[in-house]
């Protein structure tokens, strides 16, 4: 454990439910109190490293605790990537929850669980959706881009199947394609995400870009009205990366972090 600006830093690893590693990373601030706790759930084929997590937690991290951890086959935790599911997503993130809340030590009195918020980007917003509505006592969500429809790959799954394939190609903003395998289509199908929403009670603010061409903007606007108290702050020229411009993010960041001292403090 290393100190990092005003705050602890405990490097954990987290034995899964289906017997994986997870590498996680729960900052702590120095100093009394008790502090409210934001878990971040990253994106497909990225880490609990990405600059959307670094940089809203650099903003908050010192008056909330933070855990950010990689989903098993992501970054350094243990697992088959090929196995990355929303289901398998949601498990990870509940047994990294639980092993924080009962595993920290003596600084575990120094998280107040009660005041808990979740921070979900594309492939873990969706996942942040599943596990929020088991979770009432969520105080706040924030989601980037959220993966909360599977149905508009349904059908370029079902012909790579009939073509002996196990994945698709889809646009992607930086790198032109991203490969998606029809295994998480089809879990992702399994859910019912718009109807999960109406379970979530607690403030929720989604981002979503007017040129994102990964997820559709149509789907975080009906995840708006499901959500009983949802807001959509839709971004314009903005796609599904928003990490290349470096003002913008900045002022996302600042939204997060007003969000956050608003319903967590």
């Amino acid at each position: 454990m290393v100190a990092s600006f005003c705050m602890t830093d405990h490097h954990l690893t987290i034995k899964s439910r289906h017997g994986h590693s997870l590498a996680a990373v729960l900052h702590i601030p120095d100093g009394k109190g008790t502090f409210p706790l934001v878990v971040f759930a990253h994106g497909y084929r990225s880490s609990k490293g990405s600059s959307k997590i670094m940089a809203i937690m650099a903003a908050i991290q010192d008056r909330y605790a933070c855990l950010r951890f990689d989903f098993s086959g992501h970054g350094e935790s243990s697992g088959d990537f090929e196995s990355t599911t929303p289901t398998r997503g949601a498990e990870d993130m509940e047994d990294a929850i639980a092993h924080v809340c009962q595993h920290a030590g003596k600084d575990i009195k120094k998280i107040d669980a009660t005041r808990l918020a979740f921070f979900g980007s594309s492939f873990g917003g969706g996942v942040a959706l599943l596990v929020a509505a088991r979770h009432p006592e969520l105080k706040a969500l924030i989601l980037f881009a959220p993966a909360s429809d599977y149905h508009f790959r349904k059908a370029a799954c079902e012909e790579a199947r009939k073509q002996g394939k196990q994945a698709i190609n889809v646009p992607f903003n930086r790198t032109g394609t991203l490969p998606i395998r029809c295994q998480m289509v089809e879990d992702g199908l399994r859910h019912d995400f718009y109807a999960l929403a109406k379970m979530i009670g607690c403030p929720t603010l989604i981002f979503h870009g007017d040129k994102d061409e990964v997820i559709p903007l149509e789907f975080s606007k009906r995840l708006k009205e499901a959500l009983p108290n949802g807001r959509l702050d839709i971004i314009p020229n903005a796609d599904h990366i928003f990490n290349d411009d470096e003002r913008l993010l900045d002022e996302l960041v600042t939204r997060c972090e007003k969000f956050l001292d608003t319903h967590l403090v």
